[in-house]
């Protein structure tokens, strides 16, 4: 048995790809709407978008640096703006290097 979540909001940090997609698109296919957050990769960040409002669910895509302050800020001016509350927080927002070693 699935558990519908139709008046229910996800902030998914880090959504456009990976697991944070992976779960945002879940938490969608539970009836959940979603704001999702992207850095770089807008283009993906659309893709998801749109395959969450294809399963019925409202979401919000934000441009969001999680480690700038400002950036947090505007998220959840943004986010409170739309939606009345955040009921599920999931930080998937990473940090990707390129380590070079010595041989």
């Amino acid at each position: 048995m699935k558990l519908k979540f139709s008046d229910k909001v996800a902030l998914v940090t880090g959504g456009e790809s990976g697991i944070g997609a992976s779960i945002a698109l879940e938490f969608a296919s539970l009836g959940c709407n979603i704001i999702l957050t992207y850095l770089n990769d807008k283009v993906k960040g659309l893709e998801i978008l749109k395959r969450i409002q294809d399963k019925g669910s409202r979401c919000l895509l934000i441009k969001t640096d999680v480690s700038n302050e400002e950036d947090v800020k505007h998220l959840f001016k943004i986010a409170s703006e739309n939606f009345s509350k955040i009921d599920f927080l999931v930080n998937s927002a990473g940090i990707r290097s390129v380590s070079h070693y010595m041989k």
